[in-house]
């Protein structure tokens, strides 16, 4: 179609596949959206009497460099609040959509400027972790770990049976932020390397049910028609509660300072990766509940149900996630605790 509204149909066309549907915007470079700071200095920053240890016990191959200049300690996710102008806003293949129509404001801002921040990133190593200005924050979240770990009797260091092979390990770093965009904090948390298992070796049956949405929409709409609290409640460390029945090793992470190359953890718990883990939680779940008269709906076997007539009670778990709607919301929180450590939400202002 022409400019003036008419159309021409032609067999002789010669495409420009380099412009369509109209010559491409040339965008503005965005450097000055984020502040680097090349003074930073990261034997300044750190004093604790453990990281120098862990350190020099990194393995060198694990090692790969990142961004030279760190910059500031994000305590936001990048662009929450950063508004674009009309050239920065990403562009629809159509360029006379109307972007509104596609992504709000501020999420447009927040993948712009999420694309040119590195820093945005959570780190994949040890060594990267103690390279960026928030790396106290990792130390702790180590700390945090270990400890969760070992007072949990997660783990015995032994020696590696003759014969046996012990799975892999995986380090997951990740910043945790808030409904606003506020950083919680830094959390560690060390996983085992379930491809690495074999099947009637070191696991069986591996299936668990996840709670299903249109569930916990239904839970939304008895709960207001029923004028029922709803309170959201989270299973602090859920795959660390109940004993693991199969023999099974897992290397242990090269950076930690007592490490000696000769050993291997043995799990006494479902650490997060083995392929049972989620299924041991949910049946240990399950069993609490049914102590408590609470019984897995027919229709969804994540959604218990109270059959107590003077106690109407509904709980939706997605994993270690709980979404509680009760007449009683104090009587199920008094009863959970004295189970599982949980960390109690409150009201639920938004769930999963």
């Amino acid at each position: 179609m022409l400019e003036n509204g008419k159309i021409i149909k032609s067999h002789d066309v010669i495409f420009d596949e380099h412009i369509f549907p109209k010559p491409p915007v040339k965008k503005d470079k965005r450097e000055d959206l984020v502040q680097y700071s090349d003074n930073y200095d990261v034997a300044s920053i750190i004093d604790h009497e453990h990281v120098d240890q862990m350190e020099s016990s990194s393995n060198e191959d694990d090692f790969r460099p990142i961004n030279d200049h760190p910059g500031n300690i994000p305590t936001t996710k990048p662009g929450w609040d950063y508004k674009l102008t009309s050239n920065q806003a990403p562009k629809h293949v159509s360029a006379d959509a109307d972007e509104s129509n596609i992504l709000s404001s501020k999420r447009r801002a927040h993948a712009a400027v999420q694309s040119i921040n590195s820093n945005s990133k959570n780190p994949a190593l040890w060594k990267e972790a103690m390279l960026l200005p928030d790396k106290l924050l990792w130390v702790e979240a180590l700390k945090t770990e270990l400890n969760n770990l070992t007072l949990r009797g997660v783990f015995i260091e032994t020696t590696l049976p003759k014969g046996s092979k012990p799975v892999g390990h995986s380090v997951q770093f990740k910043r945790k932020f808030d409904s606003d965009g506020k950083l919680i904090k830094n959390k560690i948390q060390i996983c085992a390397q379930g491809f690495s298992q074999n099947h009637g070796v070191d696991y069986n049956d591996t299936f668990s049910p996840t709670g299903k949405f249109s569930s916990l929409r239904c839970l939304l709409a008895v709960a207001a028609h029923k004028n029922l609290e709803i309170h959201h409640m989270d299973a602090v460390a859920a795959f660390l509660n109940p004993a693991l029945e199969e023999e099974i090793y897992m290397t242990i992470p090269n950076f930690l300072s007592a490490r000696s190359y000769d050993k291997v953890w043995q799990l006494k718990k479902p650490l997060y990766g083995l392929k049972q883990s989620s299924r041991y939680w949910y049946l240990e779940l399950t069993n609490f509940f049914k102590s408590i008269k609470l019984f897995p709906s027919k229709a969804d076997p994540c959604l218990f149900i109270s059959n107590d007539i003077g106690w109407e009670c509904f709980v939706h778990i997605h994993v270690d996630d709980m979404t509680i709607a009760s007449n009683k919301i104090e009587k199920f929180k008094s009863l959970i605790v004295k189970r599982f450590e949980m960390e109690d939400l409150g009201p639920a202002n938004f769930v999963l």
